[in-house]
C-alpha cells in the first residue's frame, strides 16, 4: 500500500519530525513498492472462504483441490462441470 499526505513538518529536538494539519489524501494499492521493506506478508492472501448454511467457514479451493486430486483421470471432467454449476447455483 502507498499513501499521500499532506502536512507540514516541524523539527523536534529529538531529531525527528512532528506533521502539523496532516491531511490524508488518498491509499493506493501499488505492486512494486518504492522501499524495499515495505512489502506486506500476506496473511491468507490466496485463501477463498465461503459461509457455509450452518454458520462456519469452509476453504472453497483447498477442498475443491482435495477432490480433484483424488479423482481418477476419467471422472475428473464430469467433477469439474458439476463443481461449476454447483457453484453457479449458489450466486
Amino acid at each position: 500500500m502507498s499513501s499521500r499526505a499532506l502536512g507540514q513538518l516541524i523539527p523536534e529536538s529529538n531529531g525527528c519530525n512532528r506533521v502539523k494539519d496532516f491531511r490524508l489524501v488518498a491509499i493506493d494499492c501499488v505492486a512494486d513498492p518504492s522501499f524495499g521493506k515495505a512489502f506486506v506478508n500476506g496473511i491468507l492472501e490466496s485463501k477463498q472462504y465461503v459461509l457455509r448454511e450452518n454458520g462456519h467457514y469452509e476453504e472453497l479451493y483447498d477442498n475443491f483441490e482435495k477432490k480433484l486430486v483424488t479423482l481418477p483421470r476419467s471422472d475428473k471432467d464430469q467433477y469439474l462441470r458439476s463443481a461449476i454449476l454447483s457453484f453457479i447455483n449458489k450466486l
